[in-house]
């Protein structure tokens, strides 16, 4: 999966059977857009937005709309993630 997401072919929560594609990417002066297309059981559109605002902090949004048996999902996840220190080894 991690070289499929490197190649712009899957996204994160892409699973076996989906057809994801990276449409869009943009690089900002404080992080990055990007837009991911999946088709198959779960059709999805996604948009994820990452805001790095200093070296320890950054929030991420995700809006995510799709379809699965007929019925239309709607998502918006926001992520604030914060380095708390060294990896225990």
């Amino acid at each position: 999966l991690a070289k499929r997401q490197q190649d712009g072919e899957a996204g994160p929560g892409s699973s076996p059977g989906q057809n994801c594609k990276r449409v869009n990417f943009q690089r900002t002066a404080n992080g990055m857009t990007m837009r991911l297309q999946c088709a198959g059981e779960l059709a999805m559109d996604t948009t994820m937005t990452y805001t790095y605002d200093s070296p320890r902090h950054y929030t991420v949004t995700m809006n995510s709309t799709g379809k699965r048996g007929g019925a239309t999902i709607k998502s918006i996840t926001t992520i604030d993630a914060r380095r708390v220190g060294e990896c225990p080894q």
